[in-house]
């Protein structure tokens, strides 16, 4: 976790103490319990929203100093695809088998899964429902995933909460292609630089 969730978590837990403090000297009324805990939650509501800009503003600026052919994505991460095929790109409800490289920002792996999931379905990684409809059987994408759209606040066992995270996506190529010598060869979008991350 960055210096800045540290420090709006304590700022937070500084507000729910001296809230709590001053609220012990009689017992509250339903009405007054449930103004304490709007408080909380607009207290929390504002805490992920600054995290928010300060994960966008820390991706934004490692984009530029490493500067590829990375995209914006309009709800807020990075990506770029690094292999390519002509394969339909996949929808809503289809079932794909990942594998998904976890990186820190410094390039620490922390993880390698393997897993099957479906599109729109229940994933804890939050940006792979829009990143699957942008890609077909047997590609990859590299995406640069602010904390909202990893593994969120919670985290897991391997990301800290509220954790930016380089990840690489890849797909099952499709079954004809794995005994099919006549089919397409995939197109390696990426440097060769950047290829070795996923080996």
């Amino acid at each position: 976790m960055n210096k800045n969730a540290f420090f709006y978590i304590s700022v937070l837990i500084g507000i729910a103490l001296v809230f709590g403090a001053c609220h012990r000297v009689k017992p509250q009324s339903p009405s007054n319990r449930r103004q304490a805990k709007d408080s909380i939650d607009i207290a929390v509501l504002e805490l992920n929203r600054q995290l928010a800009i300060s994960a966008d503003r820390q991706l934004t600026e490692m984009q530029k100093a490493n500067p590829q052919d990375y995209a914006l994505h309009e709800f807020g991460f990075w990506f770029r695809k690094r292999v390519a095929t002509n394969a339909d790109y996949y929808k809503t409800h289809d079932k794909v088998n990942v594998h998904v490289t976890v990186f820190t920002l410094d390039s620490v792996q922390v993880a390698d899964l393997q897993e099957e999931v479906v599109v729109g379905g229940q994933n804890e990684l939050r940006c792979l429902n829009l990143v699957l409809p942008m890609m077909g059987a047997g590609e990859t994408i590299e995406v640069l995933a602010p904390w909202y759209q990893a593994y969120g606040p919670q985290g897991n066992d391997f990301a800290e909460p509220y954790e930016n995270l380089r990840l690489i996506i890849q797909t099952d190529p499709q079954p004809e292609e794995l005994t099919d010598p006549a089919a397409a060869a995939p197109v390696n979008c990426g440097s060769d630089e950047q290829a070795s991350d996923n080996q």
